[in-house]
């Protein structure tokens, strides 16, 4: 998306928003029919909670005109909408902290139509509680389509994130609203393979030291993705087919460029400490790849292959042995850093590094 057509759409975002509503029906957040994907604690099934970088709402409804109601935890997060598949124009929602109504959609042709709710951001601008839509008299939600056989989940940094990828290219590229998960190489590469996705991410964080508190052994297994908490994801509820990693440009700079971490480890540490913390012992495995333009460490870069039908214990025996490294991610030069030093994708090198998991993992 260049930058005027962010600015419009976050214009028009503004003014649905404060749009008279005429919607009359509600769905309920626990309508059989809405259709949720990502890490999303459904504690309270009449208020699910999204913090995760791209977990989504999708519904297939009636009638001309869609709000969506969310309260949110800081005021800080934004959101994708998608309608009827145009993915080219989404409305961007800045949320206001708490709840509030936003009207999405007006004077729509009568008939079906299908919507998407992505978060853009991370557990870092906060959490959002998820209050459902509000349709037209006498609209109605309709059965949504099948859900995507294949499964794949990425566990990484800000580059899986998303972060700074629609960032202007004389500029800073960490704030919030220039963050887009939609737009990572990680969810292009689902899309590429046809694949619905987790993103466990979150910019900053490495395998043994993170520009905060806590890593990614502390992180990885969480439900809820705001900071360092106690809320634990039960990986029996999704189990990907295939799982990709991709860590430690953060170890690389704490590390091997600051010496933050002493006695500083070898390569052959780092990859032993990764490998039994990032994700369940047994079930997955990695192995390194050559990461962007930092050829000085390896980055954990793998894609694992896996058979969700088989049992669990034939299932873990599958996933040892089988690993496909990637190799030839790529970032941009950092904005305003010196010569070499590498900075966040932009959309471009995102869409290129998405091709090369879809090419080797696929």
């Amino acid at each position: 998306m260049n930058i005027v057509l962010h600015a419009a759409s976050l214009l028009l975002a503004g003014l649905l928003a404060f749009a008279p509503a005429h919607a009359a029906d509600t769905v309920a957040p626990d309508h059989q029919h809405l259709q949720y994907t990502g890490r999303i604690d459904f504690s309270d099934g009449r208020a699910p909670v999204l913090s995760w970088p791209g977990t989504s709402v999708a519904a297939t409804f009636t009638g001309t005109s869609l709000a969506i109601v969310l309260d949110d935890q800081h005021g800080k997060n934004y959101y994708n909408v998608f309608l009827d598949g145009d993915s080219a124009r989404p409305i961007i929602l800045h949320l206001d902290k708490g709840k509030k109504t936003y009207l999405v959609a007006n004077g729509l042709a009568p008939g079906a139509h299908r919507v998407l709710l992505t978060k853009r951001t991370e557990g870092e601008e906060g959490a959002t509680v998820f209050l459902g839509l509000e349709l037209d008299d006498r609209a109605a939600l309709q059965a949504p389509p099948p859900r995507l056989e294949r499964r794949i989940e990425f566990f990484g940094d800000s580059i899986t994130s998303g972060m700074g990828n629609e960032a202007p290219v004389e500029g800073d590229d960490h704030h919030g609203k220039d963050k887009n998960n939609y737009r990572s190489y990680a969810a292009i590469a689902a899309r590429q393979l046809g694949a619905e996705a987790h993103f466990t991410s979150q910019g900053g964080i490495g395998v043994m030291i993170s520009w905060f508190p806590f890593t990614m052994p502390d992180f990885y297994d969480q439900l809820n993705a705001v900071g360092d908490n106690d809320s634990r994801w039960d990986f029996a509820r999704w189990t990907p087919d295939v799982v990709v990693v991709n860590l430690m440009q953060n170890d690389s700079w704490l590390i091997g460029r600051d010496h933050k971490l002493q006695p500083e480890p070898d390569d052959a540490q780092r990859i032993a400490r990764a490998h039994p913390v990032v994700v369940p012992e047994g079930l997955y495995r990695v192995r390194a790849g050559q990461h962007g333009c930092d050829q000085g460490w390896l980055a954990l870069a793998g894609v694992c292959r896996g058979r969700r039908a088989q049992p669990a214990h034939r299932r873990r025996r599958a996933h040892r042995h089988a690993v496909l490294s990637v190799h030839g991610l790529r970032q941009a030069p950092a904005r305003g850093a010196a010569p070499g030093e590498c900075g966040h994708p932009d959309r471009v090198r995102a869409q290129a590094n998405g091709l090369v998991v879809r090419r080797q993992g696929g």
